[in-house]
């Protein structure tokens, strides 16, 4: 991206690019950051709209397909067999990256223990 950005079209100084960067890594969402920064500095504010919206608008419209497609072929075995599939996926990935940073553990296990001992919000997944 930065060969693409700064050296081949000269959008962005170098200096530009790193700080988008940054902004980005300080953030939750570093790749939606850095995109609707850089397009507010190419294309002001409509650069980092349409930025931000190229990076969501795809995703949404794949969600969108495979929903209406979900909710057609519901009693199809081989959907819900293909489901199952990608929800133990899911499970696995989240357990294999939370075991393999600790630094997500160490938020994770005293966040839920504080949520869990709260008596303002009902855990009992009823």
């Amino acid at each position: 991206m930065e060969k693409k950005l700064v050296e081949e079209r000269g959008w962005l100084t170098n200096k530009e690019f790193m700080d988008a960067v940054a902004i980005g890594k300080l953030m939750p969402g570093l790749l939606m950051i850095t995109i609707a920064f850089m397009g507010y500095k190419i294309g002001g504010v409509w650069g980092a709209l349409l930025g931000t919206l190229g990076l969501f608008f795809p995703s949404f419209i794949t969600v969108l397909i495979v929903t209406r497609l979900s909710f057609k072929f519901k009693e199809s075995a081989l959907l819900q067999s293909m489901f199952n599939g990608i929800n133990t996926d899911v499970v696995g990935l989240l357990l294999g990256a939370s075991i393999l940073d600790t630094f997500s553990i160490v938020i994770v296990v005293p966040s839920f223990i504080i949520v869990a001992l709260s008596k303002k919000i009902d855990l009992s997944f009823s």
